[in-house]
């Protein structure tokens, strides 16, 4: 039998999310689990300045939030900027754009050579490797290549591999992963006789890229003595 019902019963709330729901808000006391929105806040402060003497050009020159819109979000997290931007704000404040002399060098002085160590394993083919060990193996094997190609002037006596810090929990990338909701991949125990599953997949997770520049690392230094 149908369930029927009258038409002039209430009508059941609907759990619509709203944007004002679904927006996050800095938490300030978790016991007490006090929120400030700083929409909230302003539009407070304004209802304040009509009732009262209040200069709002005076309360305007500062931030209405808790930390700094610039560099966080409502949240609390730190927002990612633009480093192109600074570099343009910086050449706007110079005159003049100072050149550093050029040197000649000559063979005998040493040249470094620094490489961005995930930029170097994201180009990497995984057709190319089977194991860990496989992995560290061509990585080295490029460093090698560098320091032995005649071509290069002045030669390069010193190769530095660079890597981030995927060990910050509340770094700048972190905050920006949360925000936009990237979840985290399976985390994988690296080791050199194990098989990489697949390569993509680990380094979707920062806990992986870590342990994988610390394998590196620890690979170069024991097998490049020579």
């Amino acid at each position: 039998m149908e369930k029927t019902s009258s038409f002039w019963d209430s009508i059941p709330k609907m759990p619509v999310v709203t944007f004002y729901a679904m927006k996050k808000c800095l938490s300030m006391d978790k016991d007490r689990k006090l929120l400030i929105d700083t929409e909230v806040l302003f539009r407070r402060l304004l209802a304040v300045s009509k009732n009262r003497d209040v200069d709002m050009r005076n309360v305007l020159t500062y931030e209405l939030a808790a930390v700094p819109p610039s560099m966080f979000h409502d949240d609390g997290t730190m927002r990612k900027t633009n480093k192109a931007d600074l570099a343009k704000r910086l050449e706007e404040q110079c005159d003049e754009l100072p050149v550093l002399p050029q040197v000649n060098l000559v063979s005998s002085q040493p040249a470094a050579y620094l490489i961005d160590g995930m930029a170097m394993i994201q180009s990497l083919n995984d057709n190319h490797f089977k194991t860990f060990n496989d992995l560290g193996k061509l990585v080295l094997k490029r460093l090698v290549r560098i320091m032995n190609n005649k071509d290069m002037e002045p030669p390069v006596n010193v190769v530095t591999l660079v890597f981030d810090r995927y060990d910050k929990e509340h770094s700048i990338k972190s905050s920006e992963r949360h925000r936009r909701g990237t979840t985290e991949g399976l985390l994988y125990q690296i080791k050199g006789s194990r098989d990489v599953p697949n390569f993509r997949r680990v380094l979707k997770s920062s806990a992986n890229k870590a342990s994988l520049a610390a394998f590196l690392s620890e690979y170069i230094c024991e097998n490049g003595q020579g």
